[in-house]
């Protein structure tokens, strides 16, 4: 689960769609990145496409993919293809765009929460205007 930002922040590129949108918060969005797409869409475009997270008798919503980003260094991992349990294993990354009446988010950990931020002026003083914003 992310913010709207989140993929912009990273500084990762969109290759097929867009990015999350501000405000589209409650609409079911997700980000998915290319090793999703080999993996459950080869040959399709993913635009439009439905995922459901959990098993399918799940109360959970569907969630529409909005773009497909390039696979970041940091998550790429060999495909895995076969039964069910390694399909699941070689999907990469997806990300939800969750919303303040989401109910798709219950029953996950909301224990810690990871601030990511990237500044463009001097490094050091980043830390002070993350405060003074939070604030």
């Amino acid at each position: 689960m992310v913010s709207p930002s989140y993929v912009r922040t990273m500084g990762w590129r969109i290759i097929k769609g867009r990015d999350f949108l501000d405000g589209e918060r409650d609409h079911g969005a997700v980000i998915v990145d290319e090793q999703t797409v080999k993996v459950l869409w080869p040959n399709e475009n993913p635009i439009g496409a439905l995922i459901k997270f959990g098993d399918r008798n799940s109360a959970r919503p569907y969630v529409r993919v909005v773009g497909v980003m390039g696979d970041a260094e940091q998550f790429k991992r060999p495909p895995q293809f076969g039964p069910s349990t390694q399909t699941i294993r070689a999907i990469g990354k997806i990300f939800y765009l969750p919303g303040p009446s989401d109910t798709l988010a219950d029953g996950m950990s909301r224990s810690w929460v990871t601030f990511i931020a990237r500044g463009t002026k001097r490094p050091e003083e980043l830390p002070v205007a993350i405060r003074h914003a939070l604030q």
